[in-house]
């Protein structure tokens, strides 16, 4: 009697988008790509905002779009796969990124990975303003109001 394979256990992935911050655009789609290895399916299941799909996996990658608060969940990694999952954009348009569990194996429990993109705006002051404009003017001022104060001087007036 032959024996039978073991199926391996499976875990789920899920990635979470949270953007923040007064200048954060919360309607804005993040592109990800998660790599699996070992993975030789061409193809992916998942669940984003609680809609079934089928995503493309090629070498072992695949890519995603989330926006804020939006999560996409990989409900079926086989026990011992690598994963690392990458925010391609993030850190573009000023965002400051504190990413979590982005990479790692599956073992023995579900995995929650979490991307937080934070961009906050300032007002500007006089530190922040382009004086690169004003310091050349200064100069030239100085320089004419020297010119005509050592003229006048000269001229006895």
């Amino acid at each position: 009697t032959p024996t039978p394979t073991p199926t391996p256990a499976v875990y789920r992935l899920e990635i979470k988008k949270t953007v923040t911050g007064d200048m954060g655009n919360k309607a804005k789609e993040f592109h990800f790509q998660l790599k699996l290895e070992p993975f030789l399916t061409k193809s992916i299941d998942c669940i984003k905002d609680g809609q079934k799909a089928s995503l493309r996996i090629e070498g072992g990658i695949t890519e995603f779009t989330l926006a804020h608060g939006e999560i996409i969940c990989f409900p079926e990694i086989p026990e011992g796969c690598h994963y690392q999952v990458t925010e391609l954009d993030g850190k573009t348009d000023g965002y400051r990124v504190k990413e979590d569990n982005t990479s790692g194996t599956i073992k023995n429990r579900d995995i929650t990975v979490s991307f937080i993109n934070e961009k906050r705006g300032t007002v500007p002051t006089d530190s922040t303003l382009n004086t690169s404009l004003y310091i050349p003017l200064l100069f030239f001022a100085l320089m004419v109001t020297t010119g005509l104060t050592g003229r006048i001087w000269k001229s006895g007036r």
